[in-house]
């Protein structure tokens, strides 16, 4: 199973933004995120933690940017306030993988299809002008 959910979850050319520097962190995430299906917690868990942290900096580094800095307010702050609601989303999912509930996995699946694809292609392609 763990291999069939990772393939199903892995980075597709259609969530390119043009951005060069954006995409390759969306990739680096992709990548990062099928390492979570591994079957050593322990790994699992330096994934997980590996996964946060990159998420951090990406949506910081997308913030600072000047393409991020040209947007409307509305739709920056907007942004921010989604970059926010995905922070928290990752880190209380990560209870889920701390207790081995059997939820993290439905957990992350939901972040990638229903909140991390459509935030590429509703906010992240904005920076790119597209």
């Amino acid at each position: 199973m763990a291999h069939h959910v990772s393939h199903q979850l892995a980075w597709s050319d259609s969530l390119l933004t043009g951005n060069p520097k954006i995409d390759a962190e969306h990739k680096a995430i992709f990548g990062l995120l099928g390492n979570l299906w591994s079957d050593d917690p322990l790994s699992r868990a330096d994934s997980f933690n590996l996964l946060l942290s990159h998420l951090t900096d990406h949506f910081e580094s997308e913030e600072s940017s000047p393409q991020f800095e040209a947007l409307p307010a509305k739709e920056s702050e907007q942004h921010r306030k989604e970059h926010q609601r995905l922070r928290l989303f990752v880190q209380h999912t990560k209870t889920h993988l701390d207790q081995d509930d059997g939820e993290f996995a439905a957990a992350m699946v939901d972040f990638i299809q229903e909140q991390l694809i459509p935030h590429i292609r509703q906010y992240d392609k904005l920076l790119a002008g597209k």
